[in-house]
């Protein structure tokens, strides 16, 4: 079999008397051909997709670099899920990616994705988006993925990335160019930068959720702590999730400003500080009801 650079593979064709596992060597090694080629010809196409901004190109143009692009990761997913079949959760993030690459140019004339002073690069606004994106992706992927392994781990990861990026993505009018001061040596500021508090959001998400669905994992197999606890500890972690990263209303409650990048790290800290105590009363909850 030609496979156009002049290559050839062939199989061959046992009979009776041969060994019966060097035709199932065969067809393996058919199968990794196969995928070599083919990765090399998308590796050249994935370069050329990557070397032109998407701002520079047509909607035809990105949607058949999707159509294109998108089989082979699923492909290699695949075929590592044969050897463990809970790693094909990650083909819903990468059809959640390939979904938003399809849509990307209805999705600019929305948003304004690109910074008009810094080129091509991302505006807060589409660090916003990027932010969701990101938790729909993570949601996707790691949602059946750990929920076979660790229950409250995968709940607390999946759900820790998403809703802070809902959360983010519904206040993006907070998270504008706009929050950045000059201070200084006309140094500018951070500002209200939508990846610094998407972090924070997963970090401090991911701890309080991951104890939230412990309580209702331990609520509906040990019968503790009461539904009523757990539906309450629920509110009060999503409750604190959506005040910490409101920075503008927080800003009128602490003496610091949050638009500082020093003042960020600090608001860092004692946000997980809090989140400590809170877990702590998760963890009292279970231990002792």
């Amino acid at each position: 079999m030609n496979y156009g650079d002049g290559s050839r593979f062939r199989v061959k064709v046992l009979n009776s008397q041969g060994n019966p596992l060097k035709k199932y060597r065969s067809c393996f090694y058919s199968i990794n051909n196969i995928i070599i080629m083919e990765s090399i010809e998308m590796s050249k196409s994935l370069k050329e997709i990557l070397s032109t901004p998407i701002k520079d190109t047509t909607v035809s143009e990105i949607r058949l670099q999707v159509v294109v692009g998108l089989p082979l990761p699923l492909i290699i997913i695949y075929f590592i899920s044969l050897f463990s079949p809970y790693f094909i959760s990650f083909a819903f993030g990468f059809l959640v990616l390939g979904v938003y690459m399809f849509f990307i140019k209805n999705i600019e004339n929305h948003f304004d994705l690109y910074s008009e002073e810094e080129g091509k690069k991302y505006s807060f606004e589409g660090l916003c988006v990027e932010s969701l994106l990101i938790g729909l992706i993570a949601f996707t992927s790691f949602l059946p993925f750990y929920y076979h392994f660790n229950k409250s781990f995968g709940l607390g990861v999946s759900f820790g990335f998403l809703i802070p990026g809902i959360l983010i993505f519904i206040r993006r009018k907070i998270f504008t160019e706009s929050s950045r001061i000059i201070e200084g040596d006309d140094n500018l500021e951070l500002g209200y930068h939508p990846l610094a508090y998407y972090i924070l959001g997963i970090v401090c998400g991911f701890r309080l959720l991951s104890s939230s669905a412990l309580l209702f994992i331990k609520y509906f197999t040990k019968g503790y702590p009461s539904l009523l606890t757990s539906i309450i500890f629920l509110i009060v972690s999503i409750l604190y999730l959506i005040l910490i990263l409101s920075p503008d209303l927080m800003n009128k409650f602490i003496h610091f400003d949050l638009r500082k990048e020093s003042s960020f790290f600090i608001y860092f800290i004692l946000c997980n500080i809090v989140v400590e105590m809170i877990v702590i009363v998760a963890k009292f909850l279970v231990n002792f009801s």
